[in-house]
């Protein structure tokens, strides 16, 4: 099975990642450019900016995704929370336009 994931080297992404591997998983994670990321397939993306690379998107069976700003760590004050929102409708929103019909 062929799975892309956005946010694999989260807390949840990283278990998930291995967890799948295990079960001979075939992972392409979902990262954007910045990332530091050591494997050789990888999707590239900028929920920010709008961008995701749709003709990578082909041939998944599945699609996961765990991205957005973090949860943990911060005061949870109105604007925060605002932000944990928007940082995911936009991610999810882009994820969604970039698959294929």
């Amino acid at each position: 099975m062929r799975v892309a994931i956005s946010g694999s080297t989260g807390f949840i992404g990283s278990a998930i990642t291995s967890r799948f591997k295990e079960e001979s998983f075939s992972i392409t994670p979902i990262v954007r450019p910045q990332t530091n990321f050591r494997m050789q397939m990888t999707i590239g993306w900028d929920p920010e900016k709008g961008m995701i690379d749709s003709a990578a998107m082909e041939g998944y069976d599945a699609v996961i995704h765990l991205s957005g700003v973090s949860i943990a760590g911060q005061r949870w004050t109105p604007a925060y929370k605002n932000l944990i929102l928007q940082s995911r409708v936009k991610s999810t929103e882009l994820l969604s336009r970039g698959l294929p019909d």
